[in-house]
């Protein structure tokens, strides 16, 4: 278990780079775009298809740091209506479904990306190999499965860390109470 942290944690290193590097190159080719295209009045036409290829990237790669950190829009309405037993019972089967969905994407996308039209199609303006954009859904959900699996190896072996009885789920729902006040308000 510990190797297998280990291991995700140099995934979610790997991840900060990449997002870093790619939000980077987002930022670089639109301003380089929008310059060239207002006081040069000579558009450069690989700005865009860079940017969105970057993004798709950052989408998948950065949907993966935020399951790493538990940090994924979750509808916890009814979660919170349960306790002990059932909250443990609840979160596995959620984080169990998060995993297969995750498993199953990289296994679709592998097949997605691996057929014939994907494989030799070329982007319009930098004639790159679509692939490397392809590339970023099977990687992203790699990923994810990754960093799904250890969420859900740590909840089986050691039990989810908030055992919830009645009292707890109060202050547990006054506190989000006051975080959706922080950030809305």
């Amino acid at each position: 278990m510990k190797i297998f942290s280990e291991i995700n944690n140099l995934i979610y290193e790997i991840e900060k780079i990449l997002v870093i590097v790619l939000l980077s190159t987002v930022l670089i080719s639109l301003t380089s775009g929008v310059f060239f295209r207002y006081f040069f009045n000579n558009p450069l036409h690989w700005t865009e298809e860079t940017s969105v290829f970057a993004l798709a990237w950052v989408t998948f790669v950065g949907g993966s740091m935020t399951l790493k950190g538990k940090q994924s829009a979750a509808v916890s309405i009814i979660v919170e209506k349960f306790t002990g037993h059932a909250y443990n019972a609840l979160v596995l089967i959620c984080n169990l479904t998060v995993f297969l969905f995750c498993a199953c994407m990289v296994f679709i996308s592998i097949r997605w990306v691996a057929s014939p039209f994907i494989l030799f199609e070329k982007s319009i303006a930098i004639q790159m190999p679509m692939i490397v954009a392809y590339l970023s859904v099977p990687v992203g959900f790699s990923f994810m499965t990754i960093h799904s699996l250890e969420i859900l190896l740590h909840d089986v072996v050691d039990g989810v860390k908030n055992v919830r009885s009645s009292g707890q789920n109060e202050v547990i729902r006054g506190s989000r109470k006051n975080m959706t006040k922080k950030v809305v308000g």
